[in-house]
């Protein structure tokens, strides 16, 4: 399954504009917003954020949590913007393309039992000319 696929069948109703990669290959959503965020949508904006950082944090790519982005291309308030960032978004205005930071170290490796028989057995047998 896609990220896309994932989200559109979510009972949250939410669906990705936009699934690419950055530099790093790690995956990056993108929403794009044409309209212009007065006071009235903020809140809803802010709602939206939420549920799509939750939703990566569900949904992780090759281990890998999906950087949000959120694209406006009818204006954005300072104030809006800066909430947004403060939550853990990308946000900008028009075709910039995400800043995204190198990946966080994996904080676990999940190993199952054939392949740590391979492993020892690599090791104990020589296979990579290392001596004990």
């Amino acid at each position: 399954d896609s990220a896309t696929a994932i989200l559109k069948n979510c009972g949250d109703g939410i669906c990705v504009d936009v699934v690419s990669r950055d530099e790093y290959r790690r995956p990056v959503w993108i929403k794009c917003v044409s309209r212009a965020t007065g006071s009235a949508n903020a809140h809803d904006l802010v709602d939206s954020a939420r549920v799509w950082l939750s939703l990566a944090k569900q949904y992780p790519e090759q281990g890998l949590v999906p950087c949000i982005c959120y694209r406006f291309f009818a204006g954005l308030e300072p104030s809006l913007a800066a909430r947004l960032r403060n939550m853990g978004l990308d946000v900008a205005e028009g075709t910039k393309p995400p800043q995204t930071e190198p990946p966080s170290h994996m904080k676990r490796l999940n190993l199952d039992t054939s392949t740590l028989v391979a492993l020892v057995s690599n090791l104990s047998h020589g296979h990579l000319d290392w001596q004990f």
